[in-house]
């Protein structure tokens, strides 16, 4: 899915843009990029979520990192096998 990264945010509040799924064992996984007070140029994030609580995932890149603004930038989650995911965004 292509999402088109737009960082004109007006308040401090932190604003995400993703696309996610519900997997077959309950989990939600979404992959996007955010804006933040910390992160007012974009960054990537992911996650995995359980279905009832308990220990999940999310990671965050660097300020800047979710690519130019006003430009498609592709984001995908692509399961590798055995439990694995892969997280693309730009093709990388």
């Amino acid at each position: 899915m292509y999402i088109v990264p737009d960082y004109n945010v007006p308040d401090p509040e932190a604003h995400y843009y993703w696309i996610g799924s519900h997997l077959a064992n309950g989990y939600w996984i979404q992959v996007g990029y955010l804006t933040a007070h910390e992160r007012p140029r974009g960054a990537w994030f992911y996650c995995y979520l359980p279905p009832a609580g308990g220990d999940y995932v999310v990671r965050k890149g660097p300020d800047g990192s979710a690519g130019p603004a006003y430009t498609y930038m592709y984001y995908s989650a692509i399961h590798v096998g055995d439990g694995y995911w892969s997280f693309v965004k730009g093709g990388r």
